[in-house]
């Protein structure tokens, strides 16, 4: 069944409403029964986070191909494709005139999967879609059982989405129970229908631990063999994304005061939700062992050396250490970065961004480790984890020694040639310079990060992971 409401359609004025225009407007000329799952009020120009959109299994493979042609033809430029059990995510960013980019992403939908278990029917929300705008969306009541997945995922129902969650529930209870039927008991979603209907989300947030434990056991009882089936597909597709992960890993370089964190962070910030699943930030080490100095301190009883470490944070000597307590150090959190090789797979095949503030080049670029030979920090380098784009963050040493009054020229020299003899020796790399508005050198470290993915989903084809 198919509901009607007339709203007028809007034209795009920006350029995320022409490519959301033209996604949409192109799965309506195919005639593929779509339907955008929420934040639809305010399209095309505005869309939240992403554009959900629903879509039948057999119609999956032409509709991402649509939303591929469309960003090209809008003259958006596709990063990252995702694949999934049920989903198709397509990341694409577009640059303004001034030099800012701007992204937005696609997931097209044909299973509700969360954490490898069914949670509603989709095919029943494409069933039941009304038209709206120009568009496709869902029923009132299959809408708020979408909010569902919040209260499974987050244990609560975010603000956005809770009127309508009220008016579903209250009016269009047929839809709302057919959504869920089969996925719960019939008792428990009567109580999901008069929790929303009521707004009772301090109830519905207190019942969100047995509504996870009474979901699970019912998709364990209810389909055993499908159950299994649907995990055994999702550890093929885990072990295949560990062999290609599809996140990235990016290390920022440069002398102390060049200002390695705050751009990192505006990275991080620009990029970590609207480009990839998630992010993290490190600064220098992955900060899993002690200190060396705490552990000195510990077997002296409490006698400290003559410069202290931060308990996550490798050395950082403005001054040249002996050799062996060079060495020691050197080796010592080598072994963290070392064990790190599990770890930083582990979550660039889950797709997210990785930034490391300095990263092992600490020990090339500080003038405390001058000492350790240069061949031997090269052989130890190559046996950690690489980082996919180091950028030398480039300033003058007047610019610096401003900054960082601590400094003295000889060590912004020093630690300035370092950094280049870092990036000379990798094809990975680029040069910002930072004599410039941190905003625009944090856009300009965007802008290289954007070609980096652009080149990299050239190469790879949209079936892959990524």
């Amino acid at each position: 069944m198919t509901h009607q409401l007339d709203e007028p359609t809007k034209q795009p004025t920006t350029p995320l409403g022409r490519l959301v225009s033209a996604i949409l407007s192109a799965l309506n000329a195919c005639k593929m029964a779509y339907c955008v799952m929420r934040n639809y009020d305010g399209l095309p120009d505005e869309i939240g986070n992403d554009l959900d959109i629903a879509v039948e299994t057999k119609h999956l493979e032409a509709a991402g191909r649509e939303v591929l042609r469309a960003a090209r033809d809008c003259h958006w430029q596709v990063m990252r494709q995702v694949r999934r059990q049920g989903t198709w995510s397509i990341y694409c960013g577009w640059r303004r005139r001034e030099g800012h980019c701007e992204f937005m992403h696609v997931d097209l939908w044909t299973d509700s999967l969360y954490r490898r278990m069914r949670w509603a029917n989709i095919d029943h929300l494409i069933a039941g879609r009304r038209r709206y705008g120009g568009y496709w969306v869902p029923s009132p009541g299959a809408e708020a059982a979408m909010a569902v997945r919040g209260l499974l995922a987050e244990g609560t129902v975010r603000g956005k989405y809770r009127p309508k969650c009220v008016t579903g529930a209250k009016e269009d209870k047929d839809e709302f129970r057919a959504c869920l039927a089969g996925y719960f008991s019939s008792e428990m979603i009567a109580t999901l229908e008069d929790g929303m209907a009521r707004a009772d989300w301090a109830g519905l947030a207190a019942m969100s631990g047995k509504l996870r434990r009474h979901w699970r056991l019912r998709a364990a009882l209810r389909r055993p063999f499908s159950q299994a089936r649907l995990l055994f597909r999702f550890m093929a597709e885990r072990m295949g994304e560990l062999t290609e992960p599809n996140g990235l890993f990016v290390a920022l370089i440069g002398p102390d005061g060049s200002g390695k964190t705050t751009i990192a962070k505006g990275v991080e910030q620009r990029m970590g939700q609207a480009v990839f699943a998630a992010s993290s930030y490190k600064h220098v080490r992955p900060g899993w062992l002690p200190s060396l100095s705490s552990l000195l301190a510990v077997a002296t009883r409490g006698r400290t050396g003559t410069y202290a470490e931060g308990s996550r944070v490798a050395p950082s000597p403005s001054t040249e250490l002996p050799v062996l307590r060079a060495l020691a150090n050197v080796c010592y959190y080598w072994m963290e970065f070392m064990a790190a090789h599990c770890m930083i797979r582990r979550v660039k095949s889950k797709g997210h961004l990785i930034i490391y503030d300095r990263y092992f080049f600490e020990y090339f670029i500080q003038i405390g480790y001058r000492r350790v030979p240069r061949g031997l920090l090269q052989a130890l380098v190559r046996m950690i984890p690489q980082p996919d784009f180091v950028v030398y963050l480039r300033n003058s040493p007047d610019v610096i020694r401003r900054r960082k009054a601590e400094l003295t020229e000889q060590e912004i020299i020093y630690q300035s040639r370092m950094c280049e003899q870092v990036i000379a020796s990798r094809n990975n790399s680029v040069v910002v310079d930072t004599d410039k508005p941190i905003d625009d050198v944090v856009e300009e470290v965007v802008d290289h990060i954007v070609d980096l993915l652009q080149r990299r989903a050239q190469r790879w084809q949209p079936s892959s992971k990524g």
